[in-house]
């Protein structure tokens, strides 16, 4: 039987519940079967009532440890590549130097940043999934949409999956991309990968993409090396894409339930038009109700408390989002204003096709995050605004709900972006996209 009621002003609907907790509960569970994340999310039932916890164990703790100490070895070795001296003595006829050796700095504090609060801060992200289910029912996360289906899940985690294996097979930062493209046996890999593991664990001082020892200068400590620095640049590659990708996730819920909040405004905008143009009469304003897919009214009903009520879930999404990833977001923006202003030569041009599929991927997921950041502040703004103008000019009457200093309260919050993907110190509108696209030009 279809249950569709009103209750404190919200349109509850339990024969299709959001799902975008699910969403995250996927991507989270991809990430901690390779050992990337140290926790995943789980359903326990306490009282008949189920409950989302963190769901973590001895054994994945040990393991996600030893992987993030490789992968954090992988970037250390990778930066004592660049060459510091030369880049400290050009700076001077060459400032773009600058923003080489700043990138290198920025992408440790990205990196280490999120690792650090995937291990010390993991109860921020229950809270988001917990908020989710707990809002489930609520209008604007009842948005159909497939950008927060389980397939949409799948297709992103795949997506990283066959990006880092293609990496790994083709032994990306382990062997001169200049020789991918020629006959390389299994043998000069594995010979590369036991030079890398001497490299990455301090006992080779210098790098070189060709260099490889023979096997009769090896023994099993180069062995267990090279395994390490195998393992490392597999954990290194994944943790690249699952990186990028976790913001690209939490922004799709923020931008999908932005989306619902959106479409019941407007909902509530036509149906109150069309209401008053027949002359206010009770059918009709059953029918209004009707238009909100409310179909028993358990109380006395003011048309705001809808509105403001789900309102106040966005902001509340938007402040866990924002308390899980804000330093990550920040980080993430100063990497990509110094790093990509001086490399996007790479989309277009490069020595190894590797290398520029590799880039357009972490290019598009940052245009992706970029636009629907600046969708949500702005839809979330017209939407505010446009049901403020019009409650102020239709409703003569005095609202017990959507009082003067309340009313003024919500026009400041769109206008100063109340809800939004924060970075911490700014928030990431249209304003902040385009002031860093003016830095790539």
């Amino acid at each position: 039987m279809k249950q569709n009621f009103f209750l404190e002003g919200i349109t509850l609907n339990y024969e299709n519940p959001n799902r975008a907790a699910t969403f995250i509960q996927i991507f989270f569970h991809c990430g901690y079967y390779l050992f990337l994340f140290p926790f995943r999310f789980k359903k326990r039932y306490l009282n008949n009532t189920s409950v989302l916890t963190i769901h973590t164990n001895v054994y994945q703790q040990v393991f996600c440890g030893i992987a993030h100490v490789l992968l954090l070895l992988e970037y250390f070795a990778e930066s004592r590549q660049v060459p510091l001296t030369r880049i400290w003595h050009g700076i001077s006829t060459n400032p773009t130097l600058y923003f080489q050796l700043i990138a290198e700095v920025i992408k440790h504090v990205y990196k280490i940043g999120t690792i650090l609060s995937l291990w010390f801060a993991k109860k921020r992200y229950l809270k988001i999934v917990q908020f989710l289910e707990e809002h489930q029912y609520y209008t604007c996360l009842l948005q159909k949409s497939r950008i927060t289906s389980k397939f949409s899940a799948v297709t992103i985690c795949l997506i990283i999956l066959i990006n880092a294996l293609v990496d790994i097979i083709f032994c990306i930062n382990v062997i001169d991309v200049k020789m991918i493209n020629q006959n390389i046996s299994l043998d000069f890999i594995l010979r590369r990968y036991i030079y890398s593991g001497r490299y990455v664990y301090l006992l080779k001082s210098e790098w070189n993409m060709s260099v490889t020892p023979s096997w009769e200068e090896t023994n099993t400590g180069d062995y267990i090396l090279g395994c390490m620095c195998f393992f490392g640049v597999c954990f290194r590659q994944f943790f690249a894409f699952f990186n990028d990708a976790l913001m690209l996730v939490l922004t799709i819920v923020m931008w999908s339930a932005t989306k619902g909040f959106k479409n019941l405004v407007r909902q509530d905008i036509e149906a109150w038009r069309e209401m008053v143009s027949e002359q206010n009469d009770r059918l009709k304003f059953i029918w209004y109700q009707n238009k909100l897919k409310t179909e028993e009214l358990k109380i006395p009903l003011t048309k705001e408390r809808c509105i403001l009520k789900n309102y106040d879930v966005l902001k509340g999404l938007s402040y866990f989002i924002n308390s899980a990833i804000s330093f990550s977001v920040l980080s993430w923006m100063a990497e990509a204003i110094f790093y990509y202003s001086i490399g996007l030569h790479v989309l277009v041009y490069s020595e190894s096709i590797f290398s520029q599929i590799r880039t357009w991927v972490f290019m598009s997921n940052m245009g992706i995050v970029f636009i629907l950041c600046g969708d949500i502040c702005k839809t979330v703004e017209d939407s505010l605004v446009e049901w403020l103008d019009f409650k102020a000019g239709s409703t003569p009457e005095k609202s017990d709900t959507l009082t003067p200093n309340r009313f003024q309260a919500l026009l400041h919050q769109a206008k100063s972006h109340g809800v939004g993907i924060s970075g911490h110190i700014f928030m990431m509108d249209y304003t902040a996209v385009l002031s860093v696209s003016d830095d790539y030009e």
